[in-house]
C-alpha cells in the first residue's frame, strides 16, 4: 500500500502567539494485512507540517494502523520516530531548531468500495520532544488521505 495525506495543522499550547495554524502532508508505505473483519497495516512514513510563524516539523516515522470493517472502515493509528523541528529565526537570535523523538496517535474513517483504492479522513495528536532550550512542541492535525492497495 502507498498512501498520501493532506493536513490542516494547529499548534497546541505552544506558548507563543506568533505561531498559528498551517498545512502539511505525508506519504506512507506499508503492507496491508486483511484478517476477518480487521485490516492491520504496519507502515513507514514521512510527514511535514508547516505553521504560520516560521515553524516546520519534518518527521520519519514507523507505526501501525488497525481498521475494522469493509466498505466503511473506522480505525486507529500510532507512529513513532525521529523528527526535526525547524524555526525561521532572525539573524543574531539563537536558533532552537533540534532533532528529537516524535510520535502521533489518531483515528481515521476510510471508504473502501474499490478494492485497490481507499479514501478517507483522519485526525491526530502529534508531539515532538523538546530540547534544553525548548519544551515539547504539540499539534493537532485534521486531514484527508488516499491509499493505493496492491
Amino acid at each position: 500500500m502507498i498512501a498520501a495525506d493532506l493536513d490542516f495543522v494547529v499548534p497546541i499550547n505552544d506558548g507563543s502567539e506568533d505561531i498559528s495554524s498551517g498545512a502539511g502532508f505525508g506519504i506512507r508505505v506499508g503492507q496491508q494485512l486483511d484478517l476477518p473483519a480487521l485490516v492491520l497495516t504496519p507502515e513507514l512514513g514521512f510527514t511535514y507540517a508547516g505553521f504560520d510563524g516560521g515553524v516546520k516539523a519534518y518527521r520519519g516515522v514507523a507505526g501501525l494502523r488497525l481498521g475494522v470493517g469493509e466498505i466503511l472502515r473506522p480505525g486507529v493509528f500510532a507512529h513513532a520516530g525521529i523528527g526535526r523541528l525547524s524555526f525561521d529565526m532572525p539573524s543574531g537570535v539563537a536558533d532552537p531548531s533540534h532533532t528529537a523523538f516524535t510520535f502521533d496517535a489518531g483515528a481515521f474513517l476510510d471508504f473502501t468500495l474499490l478494492p485497490f483504492l481507499n479514501i478517507g479522513a483522519h485526525a491526530a495528536y502529534n508531539r515532538q520532544a523538546g530540547s534544553d532550550e525548548l519544551d515539547a512542541f504539540q499539534w493537532a492535525s485534521l486531514g484527508a488521505h488516499a491509499a493505493l492497495v496492491f
